[in-house]
């Protein structure tokens, strides 16, 4: 076999098609990312890891071997809640037929100033056959509660450990930035309140960027992000920065530059065509597999369900399709592009699995 130009994609296609044997046999010198990446996730979950449901702490392993979907809303009103009440019922429905499409677990991505019910969470968990993570997370400045801004970054990280504590969150954020624009004086100090909380409790972080939503978001938005939360002590690979998926960049270089800094990247607003299509989605996650960091990567949908009082967050969603569609639709794609199934699973299961697995420091 002539190796010259035989680049790691190729790779991924030939175990793809089962050919992976043949390629180790002749050339163990390739960069087989596709083959070992399940091996290495395992091995990077510390002793004495957890996963904290809103129920109880699992061992990970306990999640099986479905998908893990680290961005989806379970309970959202996209305000402050007031009368409204989540339809649980309809939410329990949603939930199992994604236990039917593979789907193990799937962590919150609300907080109280979204309008998150925490017992909507307890009660869709018990009833379900998917495990649930909730957070604790505050979204961006205009859904801050009042007197936020007069409050220290100690003040606002004592009061996130406190409520993490009694929701039994298993993970922190989203937290963010407005659309089309950098982040703020305010945010940057909530994000920095987020990092002092992680360093306190052990919990992972996820962050929402404003890629896709105007001009005015620098392509270093989520390195941003990232250099706030290491300030405070934060070691990357606890970190989620969320929306990569909505930065049009074909050459995915804010993508490369965050995984290169040891964080997870978020594509997690996938089958979400609000930004841009999933067509382009997948080169992406193409180019980021062929630069080697596809251990670094993670997929979600960003998906509100259509329950009662709810508000939907992508008109474009085809009605009957519902937090399974990472799995549904979007990797079916990702297979036809010569995706093999070991790194779909390191995409959809490994890597969330290894950043939602964390050694709490406090109880």
């Amino acid at each position: 076999m002539n190796m010259k130009g035989f680049t790691r994609r190729h790779a991924i296609r030939l175990l793809g098609l089962g050919a992976a044997s043949a390629v180790v046999g002749k050339a163990t010198n390739l960069p087989l990312w596709a083959a070992s990446a399940a091996q290495r996730a395992q091995e990077t979950i510390p002793a004495g890891a957890i996963v904290r449901t809103v129920l109880e702490d699992i061992r990970p392993e306990s999640l099986g071997t479905g998908a893990v979907l680290l961005h989806e809303h379970l309970s959202w009103l996209g305000k402050a809640r007031t009368t409204e009440k989540d339809d649980v019922k309809e939410l329990v429905e949603l939930m199992n037929r994604a236990a039917s499409a593979g789907v193990s677990c799937i962590a919150d991505a609300g907080g109280d100033d979204t309008g998150r019910d925490i017992e909507t969470l307890r009660q869709a968990a018990r009833q379900s056959h998917v495990h649930i993570v909730a957070s604790v997370g505050l979204y961006m400045e205009r859904t801050y509660p009042a007197g936020l801004a007069t409050q220290s970054e100690d003040q606002i990280a004592d009061a996130l450990i406190q409520k993490a504590s009694a929701y039994r969150c298993g993970a922190l954020g989203e937290i963010g930035e407005s659309p089309d624009q950098p982040l703020d004086a305010l945010e940057r100090k909530v994000l920095r309140a987020f990092g002092k909380a992680h360093v306190q409790t052990g919990l992972p972080i996820r962050t929402h960027t404003a890629y896709g939503t105007g001009p005015h978001v620098p392509q270093d938005a989520g390195l941003v992000q990232l250099d706030v939360l290491e300030s405070t002590g934060v070691a990357p690979q606890h970190v989620l920065i969320g929306h990569v998926c909505c930065d049009d960049d074909p050459k995915v270089e804010a993508a490369k530059a965050i995984a290169k800094r040891g964080a997870f990247v978020g594509f997690d607003r996938v089958t979400f065509m609000n930004y841009i299509s999933d067509d382009k989605r997948v080169r992406m996650v193409l180019a980021m597999l062929d630069a080697g960091y596809g251990d670094k990567l993670i997929l979600s949908s960003d998906f509100a369900s259509q329950i009662k009082g709810s508000q939907m967050w992508a008109p474009s969603i085809e009605q009957g399709v519902g937090y399974e569609r990472t799995l549904t639709v979007f990797v079916p794609m990702l297979r036809k592009a010569g995706v093999s199934e070991g790194v779909v699973k390191d995409l959809t299961s490994n890597n969330p699995r290894r950043l939602i697995a964390f050694v709490p420091k406090r109880a």
